[in-house]
């Protein structure tokens, strides 16, 4: 966050109830992360008055199919610091609200995603009822050494009877006409769809 934007003088979470107040739930780790705590935002919109929450670019669309979020922004499109009253980052909400392992909030599915996005992915992936596997094995350029090289996920191509199709993505920096670089990465056969995810701006 330092990093990015300088030193914020408003600090994050002041440690008051979010009553209501609009407040801005900041997703400052990875996509996985900002997956599973967002789940803690209806509890926050149980007493805010509206809940705001910023995250990665790519992961704007995911973000606005969650009901009880209002606005979704981005890093480079922030708000002005009088659009909201109070701030969290989303990994503290689990403290704010005391859970434990009986109360982390559990209604599934959280995320609404569109049908039609929901028929783009049969179509796109087939309609086996057998599992799909899907592998981000490159990290992003903050932390290159957690990437994990391909090969030791090909063992999951030898089991067609368990798993219908195995599809990988990579966080990658793109070239000038916005696709993967051309040589340096090779997807084996047996992983017929592949991803590249642009790194965060």
């Amino acid at each position: 966050f330092i990093a990015r934007r300088g030193w914020d003088t408003c600090g994050l979470w002041d440690g008051e109830p979010f009553s209501n107040k609009r407040v801005i739930i900041r997703c400052l780790h990875g996509y996985g992360d900002a997956i599973q705590f967002l789940r803690y935002a209806k509890l926050v919109r149980q007493t805010a008055s509206r809940v705001i929450v910023e995250t990665h670019p790519e992961m704007m669309s995911l973000v606005a199919a969650i009901p009880f979020v209002d606005e979704v922004v981005t890093w480079s499109r922030g708000l002005p610091r009088e659009s909201w009253d109070q701030q969290i980052e989303v990994t503290e909400l689990p403290r704010a609200f005391r859970t434990g392992l009986c109360t982390i909030p559990r209604d599934i599915p959280y995320i609404e995603i569109p049908e039609a996005a929901q028929a783009l992915s049969r179509n796109n992936f087939g309609g086996s009822g057998r599992p799909k596997v899907g592998l981000l094995w490159g990290s992003s350029t903050w932390n290159p050494a957690r990437s994990v090289a391909l090969e030791h996920f090909l063992p999951l191509c030898e089991t067609p009877t368990l798993i219908s199709t195995v599809f990988s993505a990579v966080r990658l920096a793109l070239n000038s006409k916005g696709a993967p670089p051309s040589s340096g990465f090779t997807t084996p056969p047996c992983i017929p769809h592949q991803f590249w995810i642009p790194p965060p701006i």
